[in-house]
């Protein structure tokens, strides 16, 4: 079962009731009907949620554009796409799409509604990370991740949502849950997340009278998969972006602190939260997404095997807890105190 807010309510109900219920052994003053009445609203939460689960849409036929599909490669002759098109279905058909590229956007539309009977789904799910203090992490950097992850997300709606409209169908967007909580050294990127929500809050919204629903993916850490964080992959900018500030700055952000040990700590941090290499669960959110009858706003998605997954606490607590509080506690989490106090 796909864990969604509804499946976490019913097991924290069924777990309270159940709780519940054994007290009333050693403690006669438990009502039986509280923990009775709590056990059962948690069963038929889980049970609501499996059926909404099981009710989906046929498949065949409908056509849905995913952008992003090869890890920012943005060369439908890569090698990537053509792994795509030697291991994915035949009805698979890789095409040219970099959503800051408004020719190829155009072109990509032509080519859907002259051959294609509709267009179902749009799933927004090119990106790219952005990582570095903000003093020093450099503006083309930050308009580049904004140009992608959010101008891109608007570029491709207003372009397709047409045809979606007539279809009366769906559009999926790739968020984080670094749009619900913001981490340090992380600025550009949270922030083009924390836009992609509200976006996506105020679209689905809008839509609602044409039929079409909005959902948001917010996957936790699922680097390994994406190779978005990888150290090799941030190598290179960060040393760019320190190179180029000037000495009273390099005196604040010493290089052995602020690159190396920032790259060490970014490996520490994926085999401390243990990362996720399949991804599957992100599949199958945006399948249901893009299938159920009934699909979900949100769809906040653990990205490890452990019990429990640190970036999916780090949203609930940011949603309870006061702002001084979570900054003390992000001010624990090691793998991210790179920068020493002067």
């Amino acid at each position: 079962m796909l864990w969604t807010s509804t499946v976490a309510a019913g097991m924290i109900f069924f777990s309270v009731g159940v709780a519940f219920t054994v007290l009333t052994i050693y403690l006669p003053w438990v009502p039986l009907a509280t923990s009775t009445g709590l056990t059962m609203w948690g069963v038929c939460l889980l049970f609501t949620e499996c059926m909404r689960q099981r009710d989906r849409m046929p498949v065949t036929g409908r056509v849905v554009l995913v952008t992003g599909c090869d890890t920012g490669c943005l060369d439908s002759a890569g090698k990537g796409a053509e792994t795509l098109r030697t291991t994915c279905s035949s009805n698979l058909h890789v095409v040219q799409l970099d959503v800051t590229n408004d020719e190829q956007i155009d072109e990509v539309f032509c080519m859907i509604k002259n051959n294609c009977k509709e267009l179902w789904g749009v799933v927004n799910n090119a990106g790219i990370g952005c990582w570095g203090a903000v003093e020093i992490v450099s503006m083309e950097w930050i308009q580049r991740t904004m140009d992608i992850n959010t101008y891109g997300v608007v570029r491709v709606c207003k372009k397709f949502l047409p045809l979606i409209r007539i279809s009366r169908g769906r559009i999926v967007n790739i968020s984080s849950v670094r749009g619900l909580s913001s981490r340090a050294l992380n600025s550009g990127y949270c922030m083009s997340k924390f836009a992609l929500e509200t976006l996506s809050d105020s679209l689905r919204r809008e839509m609602k009278r044409f039929g079409v629903h909005v959902s948001v993916v917010e996957p936790a850490n699922f680097s390994l998969a994406t190779e978005g964080g990888a150290p090799e992959k941030l190598d290179i900018p960060l040393r760019a972006d320190w190179d180029t500030i000037t000495g009273e700055l390099k005196s604040v952000y010493p290089r052995e602190e602020y690159v190396e040990q920032y790259l060490a700590n970014s490996i520490k941090n994926k085999e401390m939260c243990g990362a996720k290499k399949d991804t599957t669960p992100i599949n199958e959110a945006v399948l249901d997404g893009l299938f159920s009858r009934q699909p979900c706003c949100r769809y906040l998605i653990g990205g490890t095997d452990k019990i429990m997954d640190i970036g999916k606490v780090y949203v609930f607590l940011n949603w309870f807890l006061p702002c001084r509080t979570m900054d003390r506690i992000l001010e624990g989490d090691s793998p991210h105190r790179v920068i020493s106090k002067k």
